[in-house]
């Protein structure tokens, strides 16, 4: 039986793989590095993991996870987070994007969310301070203090708002 700290290398030119493993036994290593021709991975556990499929163009990365994490598709960032509830932006698809800053719900501190139809920033440290929405034929508004005062902009008119009941 080899130490807990031996090194394995495999290369197998037909299939262009390269295998690297270290500090570890059978199939449980703390540290691999697998090429393909296709794909490249890269792994410490548990400090890092690496991976990529060279045909598609998606990546995946994430440091001490939750710590940090970043995920690509062909060439593009679709998410990417800092301790999971810090700081998160996702990218579902090109026309929808969502920030999150010290928070992961609607109730976050700083949050922007962007699609074909709808665009939002709100700004929330302990209550609902700001929000400014911009809806694709509906117009705009923004409201202060949770709706406490406001305006609402349309094509024909705008509104203010205030006390959340009275509209002018």
């Amino acid at each position: 039986m080899p130490p807990f700290y031996s090194l394995r290398y495999e290369h197998r030119e037909a299939d262009h793989e390269r295998r690297f493993n270290a500090l570890g036994l059978g199939k449980v290593w703390f540290y691999e590095h697998h090429t393909t021709a296709s794909a490249k991975a890269d792994r410490l556990f548990p400090l890092y993991s690496y991976s990529s499929n060279l045909e598609s163009g998606n990546a995946e990365f994430s440091l001490l996870w939750p710590l940090a994490e970043y995920k690509s598709r062909q060439g593009v960032m679709t998410s990417a987070s800092l301790l999971w509830w810090l700081a998160s932006y996702d990218r579902p698809d090109q026309t929808h994007s969502n920030f999150h800053f010290f928070g992961s719900s609607k109730m976050t501190m700083v949050r922007r969310v962007r699609s074909p139809t709808e665009s939002t920033f709100e700004l929330n440290p302990v209550f609902p301070l700001y929000r400014y929405r911009n809806e694709t034929g509906r117009g705009n508004s923004w409201d202060l203090l949770g709706g406490l005062m406001g305006i609402d902009s349309t094509k024909d008119r705008s509104r203010v708002k205030l006390f959340w009941l009275l509209s002018i």
